[in-house]
């Protein structure tokens, strides 16, 4: 609960991108969690809330993820 249960996964990939590291997306991750159920239940109570970041690189040969033109 905490991250999913008051963020959506577009809001998560959004705020992942945007970070400069695994680590540092996480960090933000955890916070926007933690705002979110903070604005939901007024304050009044906030449980531990963790977050693992994995940056996956494209497969190698995989064009990158972007179509690949066969002529």
């Amino acid at each position: 609960d905490g991250v999913w249960e008051y963020l959506s996964n577009e809001q998560v990939v959004a705020i992942a991108g945007r970070a400069g590291s695994a680590e540092s997306a996480a960090r933000k991750v955890v916070e926007a969690a933690e705002a979110a159920w903070r604005a939901v239940d007024g304050g009044q109570y906030v449980d531990d809330i963790t977050a693992v970041v994995l940056r996956a690189a494209p497969r190698s040969g995989s064009g990158g993820g972007r179509p690949v033109s066969k002529l």
